[in-house]
């Protein structure tokens, strides 16, 4: 049997990686066709690899030969320009057709809107992108980086560890709007501006402009000008191929897939960000962006497409972690702007304690948001502090279990002065959350 998996990034090779541990025998031909020249890297690692954290030959996970110890044929530098659903076959930009038993597409997202042949205007969504920002950078004094979402403000924070002045131009009047809400999103702001990115919050861009010696940014409050500017305004799915050949859509737009990462066509998969999933919470679909969620489908995928039979969890909490000037922000769940817009009533807590016992030195500031429901259900969690990523996996494991505010209240969490407090900075937005929900 031959699996043809479209994409080698992190949903497709994990793909590849468990249907060959799931074909015991190594029946299976498994081929990986991938446009761009390298084999695996993290999405997550570019912003790291402008700042110079991470080299180039270390974002790189797995290199050819890896692919030739586990017998999966790995095709670099092939795009596929068509598939042919009846007839099993995809045809590459080459013009090789391609015969499949079994289709994994994980063919991924591309930046909106997409700059092209500019030498100073880029995107941020390839190792080819990052290199080439990383090089604009060293002959550049000033950048504007458009969009403060995740990606956003860690390309702000690696343009001005290498001594450029920044500005970051987001449209909502707080960072990072998807990821966390105004509460937090506002503080994290004052971070950013006290380590030197000028914020331009509030503010839509509505045009870019490359010059001879500059960039020219027409936005709503002005036109602001720089040496460089990269776009983080947004994503958008990779689904040219699949166009007329009745796979099924939902309503984001991107493919829709059961709990086997199957589409509506038997022997036909799909993961990663060219896919929608239900949420967790709300149980409306929602893009998938992240590369936890996209690494789960491709396992799902790939065990099944080799003849297995495992399952998705029913839906995702988008459980997310970023890390800004040493800052940590963490969260699960939707936000409340999306609750409210999903139609669910919701009360919220706001906490802030120290991240050690008081009596101890070097305890740090803890905010969190905790959001939950008149049953005591926990509907989402946002956090800034030391360790809040670890703590959003506690929450995030207390909801997947089915556990309300009073279970996390109750959870018996390690103490000891050097780590943590008694009473963790995890549990203390639910004793709040309860104490409002034992009122009479």
């Amino acid at each position: 049997m031959r699996i043809v998996i479209i994409g080698g990034m992190t949903a497709g090779t994990t793909a590849a990686q468990m249907a060959r541990l799931y074909d015991k025998k190594g029946e299976h031909e498994i081929i990986i066709l991938e446009k761009e020249k390298y084999p695996l890297y993290s999405r997550c690692v570019l912003p790291f690899v402008i700042s110079g954290k991470v080299s180039k030959e270390m974002a790189i996970e797995f290199d050819k030969k890896w692919y030739e110890r586990h017998n999966i044929d790995l095709r670099l530098s092939t795009e596929v320009r068509s598939l042919n659903v009846k007839d099993k076959f995809v045809e590459t930009s080459s013009g090789e057709r391609i015969k499949f038993d079994k289709l994994i597409i994980a063919t991924g997202s591309t930046d909106r809107p997409k700059y092209e042949n500019y030498q100073r205007i880029f995107n941020l969504r390839t190792l080819e992108d990052a290199l080439r920002i990383k090089d604009a950078a060293k002959n550049a004094k000033t950048a504007i980086v458009m969009g403060a979402g995740a990606i956003g403000c860690e390309v702000a924070e690696a343009l001005k560890e290498l001594s450029l002045e920044v500005t970051l131009v987001e449209y909502f009047d707080y960072v990072l709007p998807k990821f966390v809400d105004k509460e937090i999103g506002s503080r994290i702001s004052k971070i950013l501006e006290s380590h030197g990115i000028k914020l331009m919050l509030g503010t839509a861009v509505k045009n870019v402009q490359e010059q001879e010696d500059r960039v020219v940014v027409e936005t709503s409050k002005g036109t602001i000008e720089a040496d460089m500017a990269v776009s983080a305004l947004g994503i958008r799915p990779n689904l040219e191929i699949i166009q007329n050949q009745g796979i099924e859509l939902g309503s984001t737009g991107r493919i829709k897939i059961n709990e086997r990462a199957e589409t509506n066509i038997p022997g036909i998969y799909a993961a990663g960000e060219c896919t929608e999933y239900p949420d967790l919470i709300t149980g409306n679909p929602v893009p998938v962006g992240l590369g936890s969620i996209a690494f789960r489908q491709g396992m799902v995928a790939g065990i099944n497409a080799a003849g297995g039979n495992t399952r998705l969890p029913p839906g995702v909490l988008n459980t997310r972690v970023s890390k800004i000037f040493d800052i940590e922000i963490a969260g699960i769940g939707p936000t409340a702007t999306e609750l409210k817009n999903a139609g669910i009533k919701f009360k919220q807590v706001i906490s802030q304690t120290k991240d050690l016992p008081e009596y101890y030195p070097g305890g740090e500031d803890y905010i969190s948001k905790l959001i939950f429901d008149n049953n005591g259900r926990i509907l989402g969690y946002q956090a800034i502090g030391r360790n809040a990523g670890l703590r959003a996996n506690i929450i995030a494991s207390v909801v997947v279990t089915g556990g309300t505010v009073f279970d996390l209240e109750m959870l018996e969490t390690a103490y000891t002065p050097p780590t943590a407090p008694i009473l963790d900075p995890a549990i203390m937005p639910a004793i709040s959350a309860s104490r409002i929900l034992r009122r009479p």
